[in-house]
C-alpha cells in the first residue's frame, strides 16, 4: 500500500514538473509569427519642418550594426518591417528574424587598406560617396556612405525556456523583449540585460484603463509598461591589426517596452533590446511616423509609438480565456509544491521505517 502511494506521488511529481516547465513561457511562444512596423508618413515630416526641422532630420529609424567586426551606422527614411518567427524546441525557442528597411543610408569610417564589407544587395545601391576624415590623427581614414533603395537583414538566435534569456553562440544577452511571461513577470529590480550592456528593471506600471490603438490593431487593458535602468553605448570602430580606434556613434538612455498584460506579448518596442544585440545591432531605434503624428500633432495619446505591433499569429491554442495581471498563484503551481512536500514526507517516512528496521 505504502509502495503504491509512493509510486503515485512520484508520478504526480514528474507530471507536474513537466507542466511547470511547459508553462515557463507564454502559451503562444512555441509557434508564432510577430510583425512590427514603423511607417513613413509625409504629414509628420511636414509637421516637423513647420517646427524648424530640416526634412532629412526626420527618420523612421537609425541603428548601429556590427557586420563581421566592422561597425556601420544606418539611417532609415522609409517604412520598416521587422518579422519574428518563433518555434519551440524543448529547452529553447528558436527565433528567425527579418528586417526589411526602405530608403536607407549606410555610413562607416575606415583606415587605409580597408574597404567596406558588403551586407546589402549591391543592385539596391542608388549612389555612394567617399570623403576624407578631417579629425586630427585620422586624416588618412575615409568615410563611406551608401544610399540604398532597401536593405534586408536576417538573423537567428534562441530564447531559453526556463528564464526567457536571449542566447547565441554561448553568449547570454538578457531577457527577450518579445514577451513578459504572466507566470514569471518582470518586476522592479530584476535583472534584464547582461551583455554587452547590463541593466535591471527600474519601473513597472500596470494600466487598467487606457485602450491603445494602432493602424490595424486595438489593445484593450490591462497593459504593462516596463522601463530599465540607463545604459550607454560607445560605437567605436576597432579593427583587428589597427592600433587606432575611431569613434563612430554613441548614446545613452533607458529601454522601454509596453506589453499586452493578458498574454505577455510585446506591442511596442521603441528602443534597443537584447534581441537586437544578438543579431549584431549595437543600437536600434524605430519610429512609426503616422502614430507619432497622432500623438504629437493631434494630441491623441492612445496611439502606440516606436516600432508598433502590426500582426500576430500563433499555432498554439490558448488554454485560458483571460490572464489577469498581476496573476495569482495557480492551483497547478500550489499542487506542484504540495507534491514536493508530500513526496519528501513519504520518502522521509519510508527512510525512517527502513532505518528502524535495520537497527
Amino acid at each position: 500500500m505504502r509502495r503504491g502511494i509512493l509510486s503515485v506521488l512520484v508520478l504526480s511529481f514528474l507530471v507536474l514538473s513537466v507542466a511547470q516547465y511547459a508553462f515557463a513561457i507564454p502559451y503562444w511562444a512555441k509557434n508564432a509569427t510577430i510583425t512590427y512596423r514603423a511607417d513613413y508618413y509625409a504629414p509628420y515630416v511636414e509637421y516637423r519642418v513647420s517646427l524648424g526641422h530640416r526634412p532629412e532630420w526626420t527618420k523612421t529609424g537609425y541603428f548601429t550594426y556590427n557586420y563581421s567586426g566592422m561597425l556601420y551606422y544606418g539611417e532609415v527614411y522609409g517604412p520598416v518591417v521587422v518579422r519574428f518567427n518563433l518555434t519551440g524546441d524543448g529547452e529553447f525557442v528558436n527565433v528567425t528574424v527579418e528586417f526589411l528597411l526602405k530608403n536607407v543610408n549606410i555610413t562607416t569610417v575606415l583606415p587605409p587598406g580597408y574597404s567596406p564589407l558588403v551586407f546589402w544587395n549591391e543592385s539596391d545601391v542608388t549612389s555612394n560617396e567617399t570623403a576624407k576624415d578631417h579629425l586630427v590623427g585620422f586624416n588618412d581614414w575615409k568615410w563611406y556612405v551608401f544610399h540604398l533603395r532597401q536593405l534586408r537583414i536576417t538573423g537567428k538566435y534562441r530564447i531559453r525556456v526556463n528564464d526567457s534569456m536571449v542566447v547565441k553562440d554561448g553568449v547570454v544577452y538578457g531577457h527577450t523583449m518579445l514577451w513578459d511571461d504572466p507566470e514569471k513577470p518582470l518586476v522592479n529590480g530584476s535583472l534584464f540585460s547582461v551583455y554587452p550592456f547590463k541593466s535591471r528593471i527600474d519601473d513597472v506600471q500596470i494600466d487598467n484603463e487606457q485602450v491603445f490603438k494602432g493602424k490595424n490593431i486595438t489593445i484593450k487593458p490591462p497593459t504593462k509598461l516596463v522601463t530599465t535602468t540607463e545604459i550607454s553605448y560607445n560605437g567605436t570602430q576597432r579593427l583587428k591589426g589597427v592600433k587606432k580606434a575611431r569613434f563612430l556613434v554613441g548614446g545613452y538612455g533607458i529601454m522601454m517596452f509596453r506589453f499586452d498584460a493578458s498574454n505577455g506579448l510585446l506591442i511596442s518596442p521603441p528602443l534597443t533590446a537584447p534581441d537586437f544585440w544578438a543579431l549584431g545591432f549595437l543600437s536600434a531605434s524605430f519610429i512609426d511616423e503616422y502614430h507619432e503624428y497622432q500623438v504629437v500633432a493631434k494630441g491623441d495619446k492612445s496611439y502606440l509609438t516606436g516600432l508598433v505591433l502590426a500582426n500576430f499569429t500563433t499555432g498554439v491554442k490558448r488554454q485560458e480565456e483571460t490572464v489577469n495581471y498581476p496573476k495569482p498563484q495557480t492551483g497547478l503551481k500550489w499542487a506542484f509544491y504540495s507534491s514536493i512536500l508530500l513526496l519528501a514526507g513519504v520518502i522521509g517516512w519510508k527512510t525512517g521505517k527502513s532505518t528502524k528496521k535495520w537497527r
